[in-house]
């Protein structure tokens, strides 16, 4: 367990101190439509991020939440690649 930093790149910024997997759940949470990607850092170094695509996805694609005409894939460290 660690603080670790979910950024929104809107200028919101939470701290959170918990396992990651709860902190991924509660960056999902906080998700709205930015069209911005949401990273989640440690100790300042990105651990993963969930990267925002303004288009629908495909049928391959990895998403981890629809918002508005576009969406935000998988959190980057669950997508196999």
């Amino acid at each position: 367990m660690g603080t670790y930093t979910i950024d929104y790149h809107t200028g919101v910024i939470r701290e959170v101190d918990a396992e990651l997997g709860q902190v991924k759940r509660q960056a999902v949470s906080g998700i709205a439509y930015t069209q911005e990607n949401i990273s989640i850092r440690l100790d300042g170094e990105v651990v993963t991020t969930a990267r925002w695509y303004g288009l629908e996805p495909e049928a391959d694609d990895d998403v981890l939440m629809r918002v508005g005409d576009g969406f935000y894939q998988m959190w980057d460290d669950e997508i196999e690649g």
